[in-house]
Formats: structure tokens, C-alpha cells, sequence
């Protein structure tokens, strides 16, 4: 049986896409992957800007083994100046990928909002490296020794 409400909710969608097809407003869209070509597995964290939030996000850990890509999320509305940032250490304690632009971590599985005043809330800070995906319908970041 279909409701007053139910046939609202359709024509509102209805009007999005419409207006979507007829502005050229759909929210650009990339997949991010992350490759393992070192010789064993690595813990990856990763961080973004959350648009809903407005604020930066670092996430870990995601486990990779050695020889794999795996596709870690999905990013939406790119902006004039989108980065995302990679974190990774390999679990034999003979590598690390890191960079120059500190974000906070925690050992355990964390997902933590904001970059600043890590130890101060009882995290880490650790470099990650940045990665340019302007206008990126996909992109991949190897780790490579």
C-alpha cells in the first residue's frame, strides 16, 4: 500500500536527481587504494576531511598483506584543495611510510577527529604522507620498499 508519505519522499528524490542532471551538481567520487608490494603485511591508517563534520579524521588500522590492494573507502565532494593523508608500518618492524604532516593515532583500532593536541587527549602523533586527489575519479598509493 502506498502512503502520502511514501509518494512525497519519491517526488522529492525525483526533484534532486532531476536537479542534479540539469545543474551538473553530482558530488564528485574516487575510490582510494592502498598496495602492498613489500614483503610482508602492513597496518595502514589513513586520514581525510569530513565534510559533515568539518574537521579532519584519521582511521586505522587496516591490515594489508603483501601483495594485495585493497580499496579502503570511498571520498565524496572533492573540494578545491582535497588531500588525504597514508600512514603505514609494516608488521615484520622493518618499514614505515610516513611523511611530514602529523596526524593522531592511537595502537588499537581508533577512528579520532581533529589533528591537534594529540597527546593532550591521549593519542599519538605520527607523520603521514599526503596525497594530491584533486579531481581523482580513483587513485592508488603503493607501498613499496
Amino acid at each position: 500500500m502506498t502512503t502520502w508519505h511514501q509518494i512525497r519522499r519519491f517526488g522529492l528524490a525525483l526533484a534532486v536527481v532531476l536537479a542534479a542532471s540539469v545543474w551538473g551538481t553530482e558530488a564528485a567520487r574516487a575510490d582510494m587504494t592502498i598496495c602492498n608490494y613489500s614483503r610482508g603485511p602492513v597496518d595502514v591508517a589513513i586520514g581525510y576531511y569530513d565534510h559533515e563534520f568539518n574537521d579532519w579524521v584519521s582511521a586505522g588500522w587496516y591490515d594489508i598483506r603483501a601483495g594485495q590492494c585493497d580499496t579502503l573507502f570511498v571520498l565524496h565532494e572533492f573540494g578545491p584543495e582535497e588531500y588525504v593523508y597514508v600512514y603505514a608500518e609494516s608488521q615484520l618492524g622493518d618499514g614505515e611510510w610516513s611523511g611530514e604532516y602529523n596526524m593522531c593515532i592511537d595502537y588499537d583500532a581508533f577512528e579520532i577527529y581533529g589533528w591537534e593536541n594529540c597527546k593532550a587527549r591521549g593519542y599519538y602523533s605520527y607523520g603521514f604522507v599526503e596525497l594530491d586527489v584533486r579531481n581523482a575519479s580513483s587513485f592508488t598509493y603503493d607501498l613499496i620498499e
